[in-house]
């Protein structure tokens, strides 16, 4: 590991601490248009599509893999902000049980519906646990299917816990939200 943290967070105190928790509610997310993603994986998922991460927060003291510090090697070189934390604060901060030591902010995108679209379509309908449509983005994405489109969308597609659920898949996808009548149309007007 030859990299170097940007700074780091060792109170429960620090600004940079709250607003994290802050994004664990959903006006929070979209309001400030950032999210988390925790979990290696997840992030190294996130690293590797068209988001733009804000910030990777690590502590080494979580880690579980032999990996891990490709990953901030990889941010390093991407020249993304590196923010070092106390296994305290990271304990906090966590949505895991069990947390593995990396977390990022990124900013997200809320899509309508495009124009036109290729291959198949995943339209899960008012879905309200996150477990449950970050499951069917996961399990989509196993069948070969990379559109989402999310018909009356109550639960926020970047809910740290979609994300978890969705391994990560969520951010190799296509994913557009609208109302029923919207994406009927869409559908009536592309087939």
């Amino acid at each position: 590991m030859n990299f170097l943290a940007n700074k780091s967070i060792e109170s429960l105190n620090n600004p940079e601490y709250k607003f994290l928790i802050s994004l664990k509610k959903n006006r929070n997310r979209k309001s400030s248009k950032k999210s988390i993603s925790e979990g290696f994986r997840e992030c190294y998922k996130l690293l590797y599509s068209d988001y733009e991460i804000d910030t990777l927060y690590y502590c080494n003291e979580l880690f579980i893999g032999e990996n891990n510090s490709d990953l901030i090697d990889e941010c390093e070189q991407q020249h993304i902000r590196i923010v070092k934390v106390s296994e305290k604060v990271f304990r906090a901060m966590s949505y895991r049980d069990r947390p593995d030591g990396f977390m990022t902010v990124f900013n997200t995108k809320y899509l309508g519906l495009p124009n036109k679209i290729n291959g198949p379509i995943l339209i899960p309908d008012q879905i309200e646990k996150p477990g449950n449509l970050g499951t069917m983005i996961r399990t989509a994405k196993s069948f070969g299917i990379n559109n989402i489109f999310l018909s009356d969308e109550i639960t926020d597609i970047f809910n740290p816990n979609v994300i978890r659920a969705s391994i990560g898949h969520i951010f190799n996808m296509n994913i557009c939200s609208g109302s029923n009548n919207q994406i009927i149309n869409f559908l009536n007007s592309n087939s």
